[in-house]
């Protein structure tokens, strides 16, 4: 029995995991191709992610909202710098928390941002790119999850 419950709980967790990439995905090509989300998928999302925890409760609510924090308080970044951060990216990783938790979300964003800033060096030394080009993040965070995927799949991550 007990080795039936740790497969269930494997596949809910497969389930969240998939969702998420599947929202991150969208949102990854929405960011590419118009530069903007939209606030009603993004709410959609975040209903999706509540469900899902609501159903599976595989992480803590103070997890979940530690997670969420993270976004809000990216979001606030967002304000002050006058959208040097985009607002939009701000609420996703918010949706990103929903799923993951404080800790996974912050690698998540820790492994985006390391991204982020390779592809602005590769831009501005191949690309001839100006120092304060627009970078789209979303894609960055979608490569970034995949990566961290990859990571928990091999072990390196709990």
């Amino acid at each position: 029995m007990p080795a039936q419950n740790a497969q269930s709980k494997m596949g809910d967790k497969a389930m969240e995991m998939l969702g998420l990439f599947g929202i991150l995905g969208y949102f990854s090509f929405r960011d590419m191709k118009e530069r903007q989300i939209g606030l009603v998928p993004l709410v959609l999302s975040a209903i999706v992610g509540l469900v899902f925890h609501l159903w599976y409760g595989r992480i803590s609510i103070w997890n979940l909202l530690g997670g969420i924090c993270i976004g809000l308080c990216l979001y606030v970044v967002s304000v002050i710098s006058h959208e040097k951060i985009g607002k939009g990216d701000a609420l996703l990783l918010a949706v990103t928390g929903i799923f993951l938790g404080f800790w996974d979300n912050l690698i998540l964003l820790w492994i985006a941002s390391l991204l982020a800033a390779v592809a602005g060096g590769m831009a501005m030394v191949f690309f001839h790119k100006e120092r304060h080009f627009e970078l789209p993040f979303i894609p960055c965070i979608f490569i970034g999850f995949v990566m961290y995927l990859s990571m928990q799949h091999m072990g390196g991550l709990s």
